[in-house]
């Protein structure tokens, strides 16, 4: 198991990772971001190169925060895990930042205390918008965690170029 120690006094668990290559994570026929999912089919890298897709269930590990951070570690958000989980019956919900990296390149990145916005206009299926730009047309630049197998260089630009995104739990 992978665990980062050094962002945000440490402590995080990896349990899903998107490589920096194709589209995000296929369609689970799941809730988003579910803790019970899992897909290994290129198998869980306990280094954390990043250069695999995989998701573990983490249903037994008590967690109430989620980071999601670039491979080449430049960009992370955390969010609290209830409010991330909200997008499973809403389309839209705002959530304030707990913490983040500073903004990088062209992406303006929230700080503590300001709200973003997660997008999911399907609900019940796999796809939410995750990011920490803000609204969720600024999220679609920078996302962060995205599902539904979406491969378009508008949904994976930013994932592409900042070597993958991998999700922690604390």
């Amino acid at each position: 198991v992978y665990c980062d120690m050094t962002t945000e006094e440490g402590g995080w668990t990896l349990v899903a990772n998107i490589r920096s290559s194709g589209g995000w994570m296929v369609d689970t026929g799941t809730t988003p971001l579910s803790s019970s999912f899992s897909f290994n089919s290129e198998g869980y890298d306990p280094t954390w190169t990043s250069n695999v897709t995989y998701y573990q269930s983490f249903s037994s590990i008590s967690y109430s925060k989620f980071l999601f951070k670039t491979g080449n570690g430049d960009y992370y958000c955390v969010l609290a895990a209830s409010d991330v989980r909200k997008i499973q019956t809403s389309t839209s919900v705002n959530t304030q930042v707990i913490a983040s990296s500073s903004s990088i390149s062209s992406v303006q990145i929230k700080q503590i205390g300001q709200l973003v916005n997660i997008y999911n206009d399907n609900i019940g299926t796999q796809y939410p918008f995750v990011g920490c730009a803000g609204t969720a047309l600024e999220n679609q630049s920078a996302l962060l965690w995205a599902e539904l197998g979406l491969n378009s260089n508008q949904y994976t630009s930013f994932k592409d170029s900042h070597g993958g995104i991998g999700l922690f739990i604390r």
